[in-house]
């Protein structure tokens, strides 16, 4: 089966100007704003992917939910779906939207699931994945598969989505959970190189020798982040994090009451090392859960690190390629922290076909927000496995 992308969705300029050099050729229409999208002149797709905005949802941002514009925009998917009947739909969002609950105390989500059954989805499964099993990152994302009632059914459940036990490139097994970076968010650019700042940075903890000590390698997992037990100068990293003290909790406790926002700020919070050896989720910004240390130094992830995170196999080509648009660092940040992580959805897309045994030649998709165009590139991947 090949699946064949007839449109893409993305209002970020720069993230657009790379998806339409990197996938040229490879698709039919480019929209920049999803609201004025003429669904009678659009062409028909079998797959709909919606990496739709988190910042409505997230935890670390207001939780606005349906009040926000950008919360708003999860009414524009419906508008497509309703009028363009894709069998199948992946929507993909941050793990708070699970929990928002509107004045009236109404789950958001729960609104969201009766408006896709209210326009024929009446087959949906949803489930939380975490990008540490494919990459060096802690990043757990809410993945949400539907069909139409004239669809085909999975013929087992989509989730929940395990990865795998794999090895590294010496042969070793790599354990899962381990050695894994926080998440990068799209305002990674604005930090600082200090912790005084209460930044988000990466903290490097020796003096790399060869390359081999760099913080993360193209496969995503840095020999620096095991045990000292080969010797050779290589000691392990140690990951720090955020954590809420007692006055943080009041703050955030006194924000509900006040506002009926469930929003937790930074302040009160304190910097202490991990014990897992993970870091966090690329975001936008760096974050204190984007740092390692042991005191020696501090830097933050470069922007081809972000990528190699986030976008895969493929992170160096198409990093090259955004260098030479002339896509300024800070905007490959936001690129970057915007994104759907490329690995996870390859590992739940592949799932999802494999479950649905569709025994069409082709699938068309509709990519609509995914940043840098992670879903079409997790395509890409899967059809260069099914040739």
């Amino acid at each position: 089966m090949k699946l064949e992308c007839v449109a893409h969705c993305e209002i970020d300029k720069n993230a657009s100007k790379f998806y339409n050099a990197y996938n040229k050729g490879n698709y039919d229409k480019h929209y920049d704003d999803v609201s004025k999208i003429n669904t009678a002149e659009m062409a028909d797709f079998n797959f709909g992917f919606f990496g739709f905005p988190c910042q409505s949802w997230s935890i670390s941002g207001r939780r606005l939910g349906f009040e926000d514009p950008r919360g708003n925009i999860f009414y524009q998917i419906i508008r497509i779906l309703r009028d363009k009947k894709p069998e199948y739909i992946l929507l993909e969002n941050v793990k708070g939207i699970l929990s928002h609950k509107n004045e009236e105390g109404e789950l958001s989500f729960a609104k969201m699931l009766l408006s896709l059954t209210e326009i024929g989805y009446d087959h949906i499964e949803y489930g939380t994945f975490n990008a540490k099993h494919f990459s060096a990152q802690n990043r757990e994302r809410v993945f949400i598969f539907a069909t139409r009632c004239i669809g085909r059914k999975p013929r087992f459940p989509i989730f929940p989505v395990r990865g795998e036990h794999e090895k590294n490139s010496n042969g070793e097994r790599k354990i899962l959970g381990e050695n894994c970076s926080y998440a990068i968010d799209s305002c990674y650019h604005k930090g600082s190189n200090t912790l005084l700042k209460n930044r988000r940075q990466l903290v490097l903890m020796n003096k790399p020798v060869h390359s081999n000590n760099r913080v993360y390698s193209p496969e995503g997992l840095s020999p620096t982040l095991r045990d000292m037990s080969l010797g050779g100068n290589r000691q392990p990293y140690v990951g720090l994090r955020e954590v809420r003290t007692e006055e943080a909790k009041q703050i955030r406790r006194n924000i509900k009451k006040s506002t009926g926002k469930d929003h937790s700020p930074r302040r009160g919070k304190e910097i202490v090392p991990r014990e897992d050896n993970l870091v966090g989720t690329v975001q936008t910004s760096p974050t204190v859960d984007t740092t390692i240390t042991d005191g020696l130094a501090v830097r933050r992830l470069t922007p081809l690190e972000c990528w190699r995170l986030q976008f895969g196999k493929n992170a160096d080509k198409a990093h090259k390629l955004c260098e030479d648009l002339g896509i300024s660092a800070t905007q490959r940040y936001r690129m970057a922290g915007n994104s759907v992580q490329v690995d996870c959805v390859v590992h739940v897309l592949s799932r999802i076909l494999e479950a649905l045994d569709d025994d069409r030649e082709t699938l068309k998709f509709f990519d609509c927000f995914s940043g840098m165009g992670g879903f079409h590139e997790a395509c890409n991947i899967i059809n260069e496995r099914n040739v």
